[in-house]
């Protein structure tokens, strides 16, 4: 048998088999890497759309957070609409016949305000949030590219988010319709009704049981006073008193007097009551009605009086002295000059008494009073009464010395003031020296009663109307002006009991003060070290009831009621201002109840319901915002 040598060909076997090894173990490697590299690229792919989905979600946060600003901007402007009501004004638009809230008005005039402010934010704020780099919080900013547009007449905002990295770009594009949220908000309405006791002194700014002093350089009072003794304009001759206005009624239980004798301006807008009413030197007067229980009086000259609707009320037919018979005295020296004093009564006038002579504290005579036949009497008219022209037959006359004065006729009888009246009017000429003050007394035409004889216009007017009547309908008139307070006012109250010394101003300048001591009301600092003072130097509201006396200086500026047991004192040259405002105070009174109960002695008859908690309100209303976001579109890339 013979063998063959393979050494050779084993050999390269092996190298062709290693040589196939080789290259399937490159091609697998090579595989293998791509499938890596493949695998890496598919990786960075979803990564970078991953990352730009999410500055597509990052923009949807901003633009839900604009929608909701845009939608507290559009409530808050729209809930002023509600804050403005003033639910006391029955002519509001938003009140109803029957006194109860028109809410679809309300709602329909609210829709139109928050639309309007909805909108207008959304135009100014949204492309700039969702533009401002600073409003995003994504890992790296840098690769990143966000992009919008906004069509507001369609309401579509358009968002583009584009991410790259390792040059692979991603792309989302997202579209959302804005709906327009309609304003629906909740409403709530909360009162709280009390009733305050109903007492006249509650219904007056001021009230005091003494004198009104006033030598303030100007003072104004918004409201009705009742002043139990005098009301000073002026407590000296050379008061700085320059103006004094006042709207409303003054019920005055003596005289109101004019003392000061520097030029002042007087302007009385309401019912004025006294019992004299007495105006010195330099006055510029204006009064819209005047009563008085006893005269009108005008001394000293370089006085103008204005007044529409006159009445001396008590009827002097058969009295025996001055206080019992209403008139008119004028003792003015200018009178019936040029641009002296004047009397210009315009609508209306009723005087149902006739003036008195006086003679009292001479030493000499004995006192004495003598009436005469004249309603408006003239100084030195009273010589028409003497027996100083003896041709007057068939008349007797009377001592009062030094004087003698007409008594009656000697076969009529004694003179009533009538017969007085035409004694004067028919003899009138007869006397020299006498004056009907020319063109400076004016009277009406018509609505004129008088007891005796009147001078208009340079003229004698005789005795007019009935008196009778007229005092039937006076005495009706002054019993409701005097009222209840004639009695008194400090006596109605228990101050003692109730009495809390509080001088102390809250935050928001309201006072409660119930005392026995004198207070001192200042818009200076001179009594910051006195106890009993109350700041007035910025604007003060509230209620103040002292025992004592009100002393005012600076500038004050007051709303509320004072009631004073003694004076009440505007020092000099002060500007003070009063007001009475009826809401605010029932709503005072009625949320310091207890205490008002109290302080009054008597039950009163009647009570005020007071509503002194009122709110008309929003209640929290929240809001689903994706409600009002539609996607429309998404595209990536």
């Amino acid at each position: 048998m013979k063998f063959m040598n393979n050494k050779g060909s084993t050999l390269l076997i092996v190298l062709i088999v290693f040589s196939i090894l080789t290259m399937l173990g490159t091609t697998l490697y090579t595989i293998a890497v791509n499938n890596y590299k493949v695998e890496n690229v598919n990786e960075e792919l979803k990564k970078n759309l991953y990352l730009a989905e999410a500055g597509v979600e990052e923009a949807y946060s901003l633009i839900v957070k604009t929608i909701y600003e845009a939608i507290n901007e559009g409530n808050k402007e729209a809930s002023k609409v509600i804050k403005n009501i003033d639910l006391s004004d029955m002519k509001n638009d938003y009140i109803t016949e029957d006194n109860s809230i028109n809410f679809n008005k309300l709602m329909e005039n609210q829709e139109i305000v928050f639309k309007s402010v909805y909108k207008s934010y959304l135009n100014e704020n949204l492309i700039k949030n969702l533009e401002n780099e600073a409003n995003y919080n994504l890992i790296e900013k840098d690769h990143h590219m966000i992009t919008t547009d906004y069509d507001n007449s369609e309401n579509i905002i358009k968002v583009t988010s584009v991410y790259t990295k390792e040059n692979i770009k991603k792309k989302v594009t997202v579209s959302y319709k804005l709906l327009e949220p309609m304003y629906n908000q909740i409403y709530y309405y909360e009162s709280n009704v009390v009733k305050v006791p109903k007492d006249t002194l509650i219904s007056k700014v001021l009230c005091t049981e003494k004198n009104l002093i006033n030598n303030s350089k100007q003072l104004e009072i918004n409201g009705d006073s009742h002043i139990r003794k005098n009301f000073l304009v002026g407590s000296y001759d050379h008061s700085p008193v320059k103006e004094v206005i006042i709207n409303g009624n003054v019920i005055v239980q003596r005289d109101m007097k004019m003392n000061s004798k520097k030029n002042k301006n007087i302007t009385l807008n309401g019912t004025i009551h006294s019992e004299n009413f007495i105006i010195n030197e330099n006055s510029n007067i204006e009064i819209h009605e005047l009563y008085t229980k006893d005269d009108l009086e005008i001394y000293g000259n370089k006085s103008i009086v204005n007044i529409f609707r006159y009445f001396g009320y008590t009827d002097g037919r058969e009295a025996t002295k001055s206080s019992e018979s209403s008139s008119i005295n004028i003792q003015s020296e200018d009178l019936g000059k040029e641009n002296g004093t004047s009397l210009n009564i315009i609508d209306e006038m009723r005087i149902l008494g006739t003036a008195f002579i006086e003679k009292t504290g001479d030493t000499k005579y004995k006192d004495w009073q003598y009436q005469t036949g004249e309603s408006i009497t003239i100084n030195e008219n009273y010589l028409i009464y003497t027996d100083i022209y003896s041709e007057l037959q068939d008349l007797y006359y009377k001592d009062y010395p030094p004087f003698v004065f007409v008594e009656g006729d000697l076969n009529k009888g004694k003179f009533k003031p009538h017969d007085k009246a035409y004694h004067f009017s028919n003899n009138y000429d007869k006397f020299k020296g006498l004056t009907l003050g020319g063109r400076n007394i004016n009277i009406p035409e018509d609505n004129i009663t008088t007891l005796g004889v009147t001078m208009d216009d340079g003229n004698i007017k005789e005795p007019v109307g009935d008196i009778d009547l007229s005092k039937e309908k006076l005495s009706k008139e002054v019993e409701k002006l005097n009222g209840e307070l004639k009695q008194g006012i400090i006596n109605r109250l228990d101050i003692n009991s109730n009495k809390n010394n509080n001088f102390s101003v809250s935050e928001d300048g309201e006072i409660f003060c119930i005392t026995d001591k004198d207070i001192y009301i200042s818009g200076y600092d001179n009594y910051l070290d006195r106890e009993n003072f109350i700041n007035g130097k910025n604007n003060l509201k509230g209620l103040i009831v002292t025992s004592g006396k009100v002393i005012f200086s600076g500038d004050v500026n007051f709303t509320g009621i004072i009631i004073a047991g003694d004076d009440i004192v505007m020092t000099d040259n002060s500007i003070i201002k009063l007001k009475y405002d009826k809401d605010y105070l029932l709503s005072l009174l009625g949320k310091n109840l207890t205490i008002i109960k109290d302080l009054f002695k008597e039950e009163p008859e009647e009570y005020i319901p007071t509503l002194i908690y009122e709110n008309l309100g929003i209640k929290n209303n929240n809001v689903n915002i994706d409600k009002f976001i539609e996607l429309e579109s998404w595209e990536s890339n």
